[in-house]
């Protein structure tokens, strides 16, 4: 579902941020990836997981393809080398912190609470990293780019 997900957004989400611009995308997809990763840990049936995953599949492949749209537009073209190495970085980094986070507040929560709430504890920690995400994009500014025209009725439209 998460895969599926992920290839459904991408082309979306990348052609729709040729025509708002790439920030909105990334809040849209940011939000999704919450409410889908929220569905996921208040989950009552595995049914409901499913449909939790694919919607955190779908704002991962639309974040996907416009994050790194946007890092493009904004890196110096001088130094993009060092820039797209510190993503990528950053990128390989992000799965061993989450992992060491989600498992730390999953033992502590377990401790104090059961076994049964650890889980879901975690998934609800996902929420406000989403949250976080979105806020610290607020600062970056999106470099103004000529936007493709809105075709008229009857007009073909470029693919």
């Amino acid at each position: 579902m998460g895969v599926a997900g992920a290839a459904i957004g991408t082309i979306p989400g990348g052609r729709l941020s040729d025509r708002v611009g790439r920030k909105p995308v990334i809040y849209a997809s940011t939000l999704l990836g919450a409410v889908g990763i929220l569905v996921i840990g208040l989950a009552p049936v595995p049914e409901v997981v499913l449909g939790g995953v694919a919607l955190l599949g779908i704002a991962f492949g639309a974040f996907l393809a416009v994050d790194w749209a946007l890092m493009t537009d904004i890196i110096p073209k001088a130094s993009a080398g060092r820039y797209m190495g510190i993503s990528n970085i950053v990128d390989a980094l992000n799965g061993a912190i989450a992992s060491g986070l989600g498992t730390f507040t999953l033992f502590l929560v377990a401790l104090a609470f059961g076994d049964a709430i650890g889980a879901r504890t975690a998934m609800l920690l996902g929420v406000v990293v989403f949250a976080a995400g979105a806020l610290l994009l607020v600062p970056v500014r999106e470099p103004e780019r000529a936007r493709p025209a809105t075709p008229q009725a009857g007009q073909a439209v470029p693919v």
